[in-house]
């Protein structure tokens, strides 16, 4: 084979290894989303001191679907959490709380999409998930409170097991709330949010799709640099 066709065979094998490098950074990003979403109706109560450095309360908050990929699972749970001391306030007047705390979802969460009202024998009860708070803040956003936070949380291992998904991993809880009455305590009535199980961070999932694909271009171009130097000999 002519010296030409050969470097050119060699460029369109390498061209084609970072085509696939690029699809597996691409990727990345999705698998690092969310992989359990579970939204959170307007039943329950979130307590919290607005004077001193308390601790933000949350109680009686009903979670009734889990959601993993295209399956929706009825669930019967209720979330209740604690967070750390508060921290003080942002500049923007956001109540900000430390890492700590702890948050506990227990029910139950039925193994098929179509089963009706209620739990069933078979389904998986207990604690379904407990996590520990990495942050938290309150942010009033003209006049609308909402609870922003990150944990790290254990899922259970049978319902882990059940969903094809990581025990640990990091989480988000957003709740949306309504004043019911201010004094030293202010008791806020959830309206809605979510509470989101993710995988690994996308930091790490784009940081190892990118380190394999500097291998991957590195180990291309030593090959193809090698067997160039064969061609012209």
């Amino acid at each position: 084979m002519p010296r030409l066709q050969l470097v050119h065979s060699y460029m369109v094998k390498f061209y084609r290894w970072i085509f696939t490098i690029f699809i597996i950074h691409i990727s990345a990003f999705a698998w690092a989303g969310s992989v359990v979403d579970m939204p959170i109706g307007d039943t329950g109560r979130v307590r919290y001191g607005i004077h001193g450095h308390t601790r933000l309360q949350g109680a009686g908050i009903a979670i009734n679907d889990l959601i993993y990929g295209t399956r929706t699972l009825e669930t019967f749970a209720k979330l209740t959490f604690t967070t750390a001391k508060g921290t003080g306030q942002s500049g923007g007047g956001s109540l900000l709380y430390g890492p700590g705390g702890g948050i506990v979802l227990r029910g139950c969460v039925s193994h098929s999409a179509n089963e009706g009202s209620g739990c069933h024998k078979g389904d998986f009860r207990g604690v379904i998930m407990r996590g520990t708070f990495l942050d938290a803040k309150l942010v009033d956003d003209n006049g609308k409170l909402t609870l922003i936070a990150q944990f790290v949380e254990t899922l259970n291992p049978a319902l882990a097991a059940m969903l094809g998904v990581p025990v640990r991993s990091q989480g988000t809880l957003d709740l949306v709330l309504s004043n019911l009455n201010s004094y030293r305590w202010t008791v806020d009535r959830v309206d809605g949010g979510s509470l989101n199980i993710l995988s690994e961070p996308s930091s790490l999932a784009t940081l190892g799709s990118g380190l394999v694909g500097f291998f991957l271009a590195l180990g291309a171009s030593v090959i193809l640099r090698r067997r160039n130097t064969r061609v012209a000999f």
